[in-house]
């Protein structure tokens, strides 16, 4: 698939066919001991031995056990890192240093708790949303619950559909923000910025069009019907680049929304807002990633929102899409046996037993 074909079906796909085709897996495995200690072990597949390009903030610090092997696919190496805890608190602190905007921001927290009986241990890690597709927010497009259940890994065509109108229109307004500032500064009055403000639903609406497979249709074929070179192969994206058709194309379609010929005066800015686009959804890929992070809890699991339980390992497996949208987090609460509460509280049943019995005997 070609560079260009690949900025086309990330605007179409919300990033995922791009993205399936090069992530890479971080294995990442969590074991909470029940004396307040934990263990952390993060695995990721590299092509040789160098750090591999990844948006997860991998800890190379002091303190951290850093190892190659072979990878476990055969191909390649894995970058391995450990680390031992001795309390809870400060597996939290490693993840609190502030990390570099291009990575992500992940929280974690463990904690336990005494009730007499029953010891219980909580776990929560989030990953924080990012995405380069800032510009509109999601709940424009989608409700909260919808963001949610696509966040937890819902798919459906008609979510689909919603995730991709949503980064079609913030892609979008990068467009329409630089055509409506280069119209601004021509103080045309046969170009008026009220008009272009009031068809700005219609400009998108004629750039993003749904097939009949319920996804968004390729800007090449979209262009290419409703302008002069219906018929003609009209490419948009050339790798990083804007062609001369493309851009053509692009400006018959809005001078016949603005019914305008003057909008040719905006090209400069049509191909730098385009620029802009195709930079966008290039460095989105290098946002995405597959996780699969299983936590050990102690004990017997009694709450969690991972999908696949294991005795008591929790494992939770996603990709950037999901932290793409929203919040992703993993939670869980176990509980052990306090076997020396058990005791005490019989010996001190028995007692009580005997005391009661004593005592009726010395009244009868």
């Amino acid at each position: 698939m070609s560079k260009s074909k690949n900025k086309v079906v990330v605007f179409l796909a919300a990033v995922s066919l791009l993205a399936a085709s090069g992530c890479l897996e971080h294995n990442i495995t969590t074991t909470i001991g029940e004396d307040g200690s934990c263990e952390r072990v993060i695995v990721v597949p590299a092509d040789s031995f160098r750090v591999p390009a990844t948006p997860y903030p991998l800890p190379l610090r002091a303190g951290w056990d850093t190892t190659w092997r072979p990878a476990p696919s055969g191909k390649g190496q894995a970058l391995t890192v450990r680390k031992t805890f001795a309390a809870y608190d400060d597996l939290s602190s490693e993840y609190a240093v502030p990390q570099d905007s291009g990575h992500l921001r992940v929280s974690v927290s463990v904690a336990r708790k005494f009730r007499w009986f029953y010891t219980y241990y909580s776990y929560r890690e989030v990953f924080h949303r990012l995405t380069l597709f800032t510009r509109v927010p999601p709940g424009t497009v989608l409700s909260e619950d919808e963001i949610t259940r696509y966040t937890q890994g819902e798919r459906n065509a008609a979510l689909n559909q919603k995730i991709e109108e949503w980064i079609a229109r913030s892609l979008y307004e990068t467009l329409f923000t630089r055509l409506r500032d280069a119209i601004v500064n021509l103080h045309d009055p046969d170009l008026p910025v009220e008009r272009f403000e009031a068809k700005k639903e219609d400009v998108f609406r004629r750039l993003v069009k749904v097939s009949s497979d319920g996804l968004l249709r390729d800007f090449d074929s979209v262009l290419a019907e409703q302008t002069s070179y219906k018929g003609r192969s009209v490419v948009l994206f050339q790798g990083n680049t804007i062609t001369e058709n493309g851009l053509n194309a692009f400006t018959e379609v809005l001078a016949d929304v603005m019914k305008s010929p003057r909008v040719t005066m905006l090209r400069d800015s049509a191909y730098a807002a385009w620029k802009e686009w195709a930079d966008t959804i290039d460095r989105s890929a290098h946002l995405q990633g597959v996780f699969v992070n299983t936590v050990a809890m102690p004990g017997i699991v009694v709450r969690t929102n991972s999908p696949l339980i294991e005795g008591s390992t929790l494992i939770w497996k996603f990709d950037g899409e999901q932290y793409g949208l929203g919040d992703y987090v993993m939670e869980a609460e176990s509980r052990v046996e306090n076997l020396w509460a058990f005791g005490i509280a019989g010996a001190v049943a028995v007692v009580l037993a005997g005391l009661i019995l004593f005592g009726r005997r010395r009244v009868g």
